[in-house]
């Protein structure tokens, strides 16, 4: 497989931020949420790009497409939902192309890198332990939600209603 060029359209957001939530601490929020969003959506698209292409140059006539599964699965961005082709060979046995191209473990439901950060979020956070390499992440994003603020996404992939923007305080 030869190098995967993408072409990133970001979507069109509109943000409606009310004057009374105008600080700081708020548009920081605003700007993790939007990211992790906007990077799952990404995230998506990869591989969908990727198994498309892994079913245009698998072998022809070894292995036969038995259709698309849905997948899901928890990120560092949150969690995804793509669909991947399974495939049979001729000895009977089913692979996933998109599983062995990106060495992802059978039914594996939680990335590597989520694993490794996963315990960070239940533990608290001890200055005297912390170094350089120890990603921080806020209390605050383990609170309940306080507030959905709608946010108009224009997107080609998908057409519907607008993406509520869950911020949490």
């Amino acid at each position: 497989m030869e190098n995967l060029e993408v072409i990133i359209n970001l979507p069109y957001l509109k943000l409606n931020i009310p004057e009374d939530s105008l600080n700081f601490h708020y548009l920081d929020g605003i700007s993790f949420d939007l990211t992790r969003k906007i990077g799952q959506e990404l995230l998506e698209e990869l591989l969908q790009l990727i198994d498309d292409r892994l079913m245009t140059e698998r072998e022809r006539g070894n292995l036969s497409n038995q259709g698309k599964r849905l997948c899901y699965m928890t990120t560092l961005l949150g969690d995804i939902t793509f669909e991947k082709r399974l495939y049979q060979d001729r000895g009977g046995k089913y692979r996933y192309l998109l599983d062995e191209k990106l060495s992802l473990e059978k039914k594996q439901r939680v990335s590597k890198l989520y694993e490794k950060i996963e315990p960070l979020w239940s533990e608290p956070l001890r200055l005297d332990t912390l170094s350089l390499n120890t990603p921080y992440i806020p209390e605050s994003y383990s609170l309940p939600v306080a507030s959905r603020i709608p946010l108009e996404v224009d997107s080609p992939k998908r057409n519907a209603a607008p993406f509520y923007y869950t911020h949490l305080l």
